[in-house]
């Protein structure tokens, strides 16, 4: 957050001509360069400068099985259909799955639980940073209305929000290629930034979140499992069937769930419906039989 004093467009400003105090935020880029001599900086000793809370979020999709020619040497043989996200945070340590059929339906429950949840982040990084607050407020001689206004639209601050993409997708698909439209349509699209690449989103953001694609700021090849072991010390149960610490990589039957009504069976699926053909993988005898604790040890039928 960035404490200015000017009359409106910073590339138009003209000396001894400011009135008006200005908070300013970049959610996808910095802060304009031709604008940096504008900018008031201030410092804190009691509280670190980060931004030490954030939302993380993990799609799974049904792979619908199609045919169609994508130019003359490419068949889609699957689409993958969104049908559930989790959702966790950092503060309260919540974890919420959502699960539906509507694509559209899923992105408006999911944005409707992380914006509870983004209030209560954002009442905690305020009482974090009073103190900076209150020097701005100090410094232009500012009132109390500056603080309640803060603690009144507590989502204004841009939230992080994290995306793990999933191995068994192509490298080039992310959910954001397969939900690019209804995220917008859910979202809106009034005053949105995005960072491209090749020619997935590394960014999306507005003036209250930004959502990055995980995979594009942890080294090449980094799969889920390295990342859960290397910040989170991985899974160190010496029963690795029956382990319930919930730092393990899971399996899951990517190719087996076609359609959403697969999601309702209530018998475990067999151990064929782990292989993969597109890796030209099966899952080992010990895998399945940590499919069958962990199917029972959560009730799953």
């Amino acid at each position: 957050m960035l404490a200015n004093q000017w009359p409106g467009n910073p590339s138009t400003h003209i000396p001894a001509t400011c009135h008006r105090l200005e908070l300013r935020r970049q959610p996808a880029t910095p802060f304009p360069a031709e604008s940096q001599h504008h900018i008031t900086k201030y410092s804190i000793k009691n509280a670190d400068q980060y931004i030490d809370h954030f939302i993380v979020y993990d799609f799974e999709a049904i792979l619908k099985p199609t045919a169609t020619q994508h130019g003359e040497n490419t068949v889609f043989t699957n689409e993958p259909i969104p049908v559930s996200v989790s959702v966790a945070d950092s503060l309260t340590e919540g974890v919420r799955c959502f699960v539906n059929d509507d694509p559209k339906m899923l992105l408006t429950d999911m944005f409707n639980y992380i914006g509870d949840v983004s209030v209560k982040i954002q009442q905690y990084n305020v009482k974090k940073y009073m103190s900076l607050l209150q020097k701005i407020i100090n410094a232009h001689g500012m009132t109390g209305e500056f603080q309640e206004s803060i603690l009144a639209r507590p989502t204004r601050c841009p939230m992080w929000r994290v995306g793990l993409k999933r191995g068994s997708m192509p490298a080039s698909l992310t959910f954001t290629a397969v939900l690019v439209l209804d995220l917008f349509a859910v979202i809106g699209t009034d005053n949105i930034k995005s960072v491209i690449k090749n020619p997935s989103y590394m960014c999306i953001a507005t003036a209250d979140m930004k959502m990055l694609d995980i995979t594009y700021y942890v080294p090449a090849g980094t799969s889920y499992d390295k990342y859960l072991t290397t910040y989170l010390g991985g899974c160190k149960c010496d029963d690795k069937i029956r382990c319930v610490c919930g730092l393990g990589k899971g399996l899951f039957p990517y190719e087996y769930i076609t359609a959403f009504n697969v999601l309702n069976q209530t018998t475990i699926p067999p151990k064929s419906a782990f292989d993969s053909k597109l890796r030209g993988t099966s899952i080992t005898s010990d895998d399945y039989e940590r499919v069958k604790f962990v199917w029972d040890y959560y009730e799953m039928n």
